[in-house]
């Protein structure tokens, strides 16, 4: 398929297409109808996976790179109307009823494995802050944050900063768009969360029978 798919994007005038095998790797990836099964090793292969990416975007000279994960549908201008907010990292929302939670959530959030306040807050002006940040984050806007990933446009300035999805190696915080956002934070790189074009997550494969009447509307 990713042969076919390079073929056709020379094909039709779009430049050039590099595909590049991965290593054999001994540990599956398992998802079903309630979750998706991440361990630490098949983090650390996506890390690597996204960083062989930035290290030819950085040498190849690309002004822009856009990483996007299979399961997200996106609109056809996204990645023009990303670029268009002059920022050296911003992601686009998306939403998913992640496996044991009460309710669709965002792919940002401010601190942290996934918190929206900071520790010490009192409860109820905790779940305050993040009913507010729920609701923002459904309104057309552009918003700064302190993590997100998945559907995410980096500038070549962020690139050449040294950007990078390794892991740091005295945090003890799991998954590598963590890492990835907490040392573009350390390089001085601000984080921002458009919602203006909000993608579709295919989270689960029942998801594929929402797509078409229930993908978000470009705003």
């Amino acid at each position: 398929m990713l042969k076919k798919f390079a073929e056709s994007w020379i094909e039709n005038g779009f430049g050039g297409a590099v595909l590049q095998k991965a290593e054999p790797f001994g540990e599956d990836y398992v998802r079903d109808e309630k979750s998706h099964y991440w361990t630490e090793a098949l983090m650390r292969k996506v890390g690597i996976f996204k960083d062989a990416i930035i290290e030819h975007a950085a040498n190849s000279g690309y002004d822009y790179l856009f990483l996007i994960d299979s399961d997200l549908v996106i609109d056809a201008e996204l990645i023009e109307h990303l670029k268009s907010r002059d920022k050296e990292i911003v992601a686009e929302v998306f939403w998913a009823l992640w496996d044991g939670c009460q309710m669709e959530l965002p792919n940002a959030w401010m601190y942290d494995g996934f918190g929206f306040s900071e520790p010490g807050i009192p409860g109820k002006e905790e779940q305050r802050i993040f009913n507010e940040f729920i609701r923002k984050f459904r309104e057309p806007g552009l918003y700064k944050v302190g993590m997100t990933g998945a559907c995410t446009l980096i500038s070549k300035s962020a690139l050449l900063k040294g950007v990078s999805f390794a892991p740091i190696y005295n945090l003890t915080i799991k998954g590598e768009d963590r890492h990835f956002c907490i040392r573009a934070a350390a390089l001085g790189i601000d984080i921002y969360l458009d919602t203006c074009y909000p993608a579709f997550h295919i989270y689960r494969e029942s998801d594929l029978k929402r797509l078409d009447k229930e993908r978000p509307p470009k705003r």
